[in-house]
């Protein structure tokens, strides 16, 4: 099974628990399985690490073709995550596009 489904049926347990425990029980485990259930919604949210090899294709080709070229070498990534990970990699000394020599 998929981790997707796994997360899948996790909340739909959650789901049917979150109704019983509004019926049956106190507040306080009201709100652990709330809490538990935002958790796991958050992490299923979360971002991909980036690869070496996307992180390749954006030394080579980011600067030097438009971000829609870009957009459709990395597939699963917006431009916001790239415009970011430009960032966090030009702090750590990496440079982009054309190479001078």
């Amino acid at each position: 099974m998929s981790l997707f489904w796994t997360i899948y049926f996790i909340l739909e347990i959650i789901n049917d628990l979150s109704k019983n425990v509004k019926k049956n029980f106190s507040s306080c485990f009201q709100k652990i399985i709330l809490d538990f259930e935002a958790l796991i919604r958050y992490n299923m949210r979360m971002k991909l690490r980036w690869t070496e090899k996307e992180r390749n294709t954006l030394r080579t080709y980011y600067g030097t073709i438009s971000m829609e070229e870009l957009l459709e070498k990395l597939p699963g990534r917006n431009a916001n995550s790239i415009y970011k990970q430009i960032n966090y990699l030009r702090k750590r000394g990496w440079t982009f596009g054309k190479q001078t020599t």
